[in-house]
């Protein structure tokens, strides 16, 4: 291996190790922040505290403490992101129907009823709102509009109801729409839909959708997906 290829592998190798990296300041706030609640406020630290502010406790005391506050930090930093994910709402991106208009101006648009399975698998009520899609390789960023079942957005959805929701997603562009459509026949891409529970807490999730060049709609022009490829 020459000297060369060798550096090159480092460098990707560093670099997508780097990349893992990208939300450790996240986890440092949120460590920070569960930090002051368990070493100020927690009954165990109280004695310890006290005992800092009014004399100098043993270094193996103070590193002691200092480890299990780390410990216990982390694990409710962890307990908080567990928690909001589990308890969210299942959604699968059940089915899309394409639509592809010509302008005598030249323009193109692009249409696209998303069809999007919504399971609350938590234990209370809670509603579906403030939709998001994005298709980062196209550079596509839309807050589409909910064609039908408009209410789940102010309705609650009971614990384990199931419904359907379809999204209007309108794409209009002069310049590239036509190179977007064929990448969008061509390609398997990755999709990002967001949404807002009753939490207000935004949920993402991915998905991977197949060239839709080389699937066959039905007799209304849907196109189903298996299981709705989620990652």
């Amino acid at each position: 291996m020459s000297e060369s290829t060798l550096f090159e592998n480092l460098r990707k190798f560093a670099s997508e190790r780097f990349a893992t990296l990208r939300l450790f300041p996240d986890y440092l706030k949120s460590i920070i922040e569960h930090w002051n609640e368990i070493f100020f406020l927690s009954i165990p630290t109280l004695p310890f505290v006290a005992w800092w502010y009014l004399g100098e406790p043993p270094m193996w005391i103070r590193v002691g403490v200092f480890l299990w506050v780390l410990v216990f930090s982390g694990y409710y930093a962890w307990r908080t992101e567990f928690l909001e994910n589990r308890e969210s709402v299942e959604i699968t991106l059940y089915a899309i129907r394409p639509s592809i208009g010509h302008y005598a101006s030249g323009e193109s648009s692009v249409h696209m009823t998303l069809v999007i399975a919504i399971w609350n698998s938590t234990g209370k009520p809670t509603v579906v709102t403030n939709w998001k899609v994005e298709i980062p390789t196209l550079g596509i960023v839309s807050n589409p509009k909910a064609l039908s079942d408009d209410e789940i957005s102010t309705k609650p959805i009971a614990p384990g109801a199931r419904c359907l929701c379809e999204l209007r997603l309108s794409l209009k562009e002069q310049n590239d729409s036509e190179e977007r459509t064929q990448t969008l026949r061509e390609q398997a891409l990755e999709w990002f839909v967001s949404f807002n529970d009753v939490t207000r807490h935004e949920r993402r999730r991915a998905f991977t959708i197949p060239a839709l060049g080389t699937l066959k709609g039905d007799s209304y022009g849907y196109i189903r997906l298996a299981n709705g490829n989620s990652n």
